[in-house]
């Protein structure tokens, strides 16, 4: 009887001792807002399992001068571009230490993003007035996407975890739609050829493949679809191990 207790009172403090679950927070991530979650389970001393959501509100670009360095498209206005991200990861760990959930490690993983745009294109205006506005295309575009990332996890104490990220990349498909339903003015004649001629430009723009159309004289559209691709580049977690 005194056995079976002291194998009653010892499991729970080994079940624990191994500390088979993380739960960490990419702090790269939080510095423009992007709020982030991840959960890891160790399935054995060489494998675990995650699952990570993120969420950054629709606001302006971050960085936007260094990209406005790389863009060269006068049609878009990037200062009154908006970007919002939603996004959900799982991802396996392959670990080439000898301890749970530690050393150097290669990640395949899945992904499903979400991004809620507000795209400003310059007003094709053939009279030259000043002052009128961009015309916003809005919409969502959604991937799917797999990729592999690798990495190094190590502990900074018994319940303290540091994962960098060093590189990874996934690629996969795209679509969404965005639009602008209420141009004002309305678009003349040759104002729509021009404004045609905008979307035209568009089609291989980064990430996004488009496909543009105007419908109408107050009305146009884009179509996002195609291949994805993307890039996870250096990240620095710190988590809760227990």
């Amino acid at each position: 009887m005194k056995k079976l207790l002291l194998i009653f009172i010892l499991i729970p403090a080994a079940l624990s001792a191994q500390k088979k679950n993380v739960f960490k927070t990419n702090l790269c991530g939080l510095a423009i807002n992007n709020y982030n979650l991840i959960y890891e389970r160790s399935l054995s001393k060489k494998l675990s399992v995650s699952f990570g959501f993120r969420n950054m509100p629709k606001a302006n670009l971050p960085y936007l001068k260094e990209i406005q360095k790389q863009f060269d498209q006068k049609e878009v206005d990037l200062n009154i571009f908006k970007l919002g991200n939603t996004a959900a990861t799982t991802e396996f760990r392959l670990y080439l230490g000898k301890r749970r959930m530690k050393g150097f490690y290669f990640a395949p993983y899945a992904r499903y993003a979400d991004f809620n745009l507000t795209f400003p294109i310059e007003y094709p205006d053939s009279t030259n007035s000043k002052g009128i506005p961009p015309i916003q295309m809005e919409g969502k575009i959604t991937s799917y996407s797999v990729g592999m990332m690798m990495g190094v996890q190590f502990n900074l104490s018994k319940r303290m975890v540091f994962d960098l990220w060093i590189l990874g990349g996934h690629y996969g498909k795209s679509n969404g739609t965005l639009t602008a339903t209420n141009i004002s003015p309305e678009l003349s004649p040759e104002d729509q050829v021009s404004f045609q001629n905008s979307l035209n430009d568009l089609k291989n723009l980064g990430p996004f493949s488009f496909e543009g159309k105007v419908t109408s004289s107050t009305s146009a559209q884009l179509k996002s679809t195609g291949p994805w691709l993307g890039l996870r580049t250096l990240g620095l977690a710190i988590g809760y191990r227990f």
